[in-house]
């Protein structure tokens, strides 16, 4: 079974949130396993798609990734239509695969998040504030 855990981009400050640091977010109350937030449009909550890269970095909603067969970039989202997580060839409106197809062969790498134009710099969803 996958582990089930989010990250949150904070749209204001521009950073990743994930972890225990999730529970700190200003403008929010807890309740037991709830996190209400007062803000929600500040944020936005991204899942843990249940695989890892080529360089066992793990893959999340909206990361940005490249297939290492063929060099297309895909942009990883969450399909409510079929209840999966798709790839999208990064500039078209079409999906490719579901996720988990190519996401089993381990060809794919992370090379960024959809909320920052530092695709093509390499910077990974390991690169945020964690525990």
């Amino acid at each position: 079974m996958r582990e089930i855990k989010f990250r949150v981009w904070d749209s204001v400050n521009e950073t990743y949130f994930i972890g225990n640091k999730i529970f700190a977010l200003p403008n929010r109350e807890i309740e037991t396993n709830k996190v209400t937030l007062t803000n929600c449009d500040i944020y936005k909550f991204e899942q843990f798609v249940g695989l890892k890269d080529v360089k066992n970095v793990e893959i999340y909603e909206n990361d940005v990734v490249i297939s290492c067969d063929d060099d297309v970039i895909y942009i990883v989202e969450y399909r409510a239509k079929t209840l999966s997580f798709d790839l999208r060839i990064k500039g078209k409106e079409t999906y490719d695969c579901p996720l988990s197809y190519m996401g089993n062969l381990g060809r794919l790498k992370v090379i960024g998040n959809i909320h920052t134009d530092n695709c093509s710099k390499g910077t990974t969803s390991s690169e945020v504030i964690s525990e």
